[in-house]
């Protein structure tokens, strides 16, 4: 038997010039001239779309060195963005403006930004982008709100406002607005008391995702989970012994999130200030 040897050819889906340019930019369909009979008109138009494809493929390959050209600028420069990103270049902070990478988190959020058009509205590859940043197991669950509560500040007054115009009769709205629930599982105590203050770098970060990762008529709302795994600690003699996960400790961090009496403790009744 002569040996048999196969060739598999792969396409790839990369951007033609071509399809940059305006519609009928290198030609344009004929057009009925009034001098002519339609058997005329039938016949040229028919030849139109019999060599189409011929200057199609003719203009594709007029552009195609040029393509190349850009393909490998394009390469180059997002292979040193990566370099940059990696080597933790404070270059890459400058370029990106309002992207800090000073934790691996942030590293893997900024390297998926070319990569939002992906992202942005795929439910299943959200999900997975977001594990992969966070490094921690999260649940996105998408529903509808049929309606919200006005505050009471808004509640309508008669003789303050218009009906009709600037006022709603009731004390709620119904807009069935689509939001996204995105939980976030296994958060040690003091990642939850980052991930709870927005001015934190784990709350900078996923108003970020919230921005970049979601469509604009979706809503979503955080939901933070603390482990329930015992934690790892030890005594002033160096002693190693778990702690339950619901057993608050004293510490003089108040960020540490640990129980700090008079911080994230408070024993009695509030007091009026």
């Amino acid at each position: 038997m002569k040996n048999m040897m196969s060739i598999l050819n792969i396409e790839t889906s990369r951007k033609r010039v071509l399809d940059y340019l305006p519609e009928a930019f290198f030609e344009q369909a004929p057009r009925k001239l009034k001098s002519e009979t339609e058997t005329d008109w039938n016949k040229r138009f028919n030849q139109y779309w019999e060599t189409f494809n011929q200057k199609v493929e003719g203009a594709v390959k007029f552009f195609r060195p040029i393509e190349v050209e850009y393909n490998k600028i394009r390469l180059k420069r997002e292979y040193a963005e990566l370099d940059l990103l990696k080597n933790k270049n404070p270059l890459l902070e400058k370029v990106w403006k309002r992207f800090p990478i000073n934790t691996l988190a942030q590293k893997r959020f900024v390297s998926t930004l070319h990569l939002t058009s992906y992202i942005v509205g795929n439910k299943n590859s959200t999900h997975i982008f977001i594990e992969y940043i966070l490094n921690k197991p999260i649940n996105l669950t998408y529903n509808i709100r049929e309606k919200t509560r006005l505050p009471d500040n808004s509640q309508p007054k008669i003789g303050m406002c218009s009906l009709g115009f600037s006022s709603i009769a009731g004390s709620e709205i119904y807009e069935y607005a689509p939001f996204c629930t995105l939980t976030v599982h296994n958060l040690n105590k003091q990642e939850f008391f980052e991930f709870q203050d927005e001015t934190s770098i784990a709350g900078q970060l996923m108003n970020n995702i919230e921005k970049y990762y979601f469509p604009l008529d979706i809503e979503v709302e955080f939901d933070y989970k603390i482990s329930t795994d015992p934690v790892l600690t030890h005594d002033k003699n160096g002693l190693a012994y778990e702690v339950s996960i619901d057993q608050f400790s004293l510490n003089k961090d108040p960020k540490s999130g640990e129980g700090c009496l008079g911080f994230s403790t408070r024993l009695g009744e509030p007091k009026p200030v």
